[in-house]
Formats: structure tokens, C-alpha cells, sequence
């Protein structure tokens, strides 16, 4: 029975994280506040405030490899909307 107890307290919690990470809200908190929070991210000075409080942001690089796909796949794309519509009409 204590570890039903122990599962009935944290879920709510857990939930809640998981609907503010997709809710809307997210997009504003780091949409307003991410350029103070780059600025922040700048100076060597304040850089560990953002690494502290925000221990969660990761910062997003992208391989080479991913970079040619990926404006390979839009080349396609486009070129085969194209073909489509030429052959369409």
C-alpha cells in the first residue's frame, strides 16, 4: 500500500511537467524571455545563473550530414512539387 501512496503523490506532478513542456505556455516563457536569457548566456560573468536555474537547455548543434539532408530533402521536395504541378495542369 505505501508504494500505491508514493505513486498517487508524484504522478500528478510528473504529469504537470509533461503538460507545461507542450503547452503553449513554454512557447512564450523561452519565445519573451530567451533573447534576456542569451544575453545572460553572453557574459562570462552571468553564464552560470543560466546553467543553474535552467540545468534542462541544452543548446542544439546540428552534423554536417543532417545540414545536406536536410537541404537535399528540400531540393526534392520543391523540385517534385513542381514536376507535379506541371504535370497536374
Amino acid at each position: 500500500m505505501p508504494t500505491a501512496l508514493w505513486a498517487n503523490i508524484v504522478f500528478p506532478f510528473s504529469w504537470r511537467l509533461s503538460f507545461y513542456v507542450a503547452s503553449p505556455f513554454s512557447i512564450y516563457f523561452y519565445g519573451v524571455y530567451g533573447p534576456g536569457l542569451d544575453w545572460l548566456e553572453e557574459s562570462s560573468l552571468t553564464s552560470w545563473t543560466t546553467r543553474f536555474f535552467f540545468p534542462h537547455l541544452l543548446e542544439a548543434n546540428k552534423p554536417s550530414v543532417i545540414v545536406v539532408f536536410e537541404t537535399s530533402g528540400m531540393i526534392l521536395f520543391y523540385a517534385g512539387s513542381l514536376g507535379f504541378a506541371l504535370g497536374a495542369f
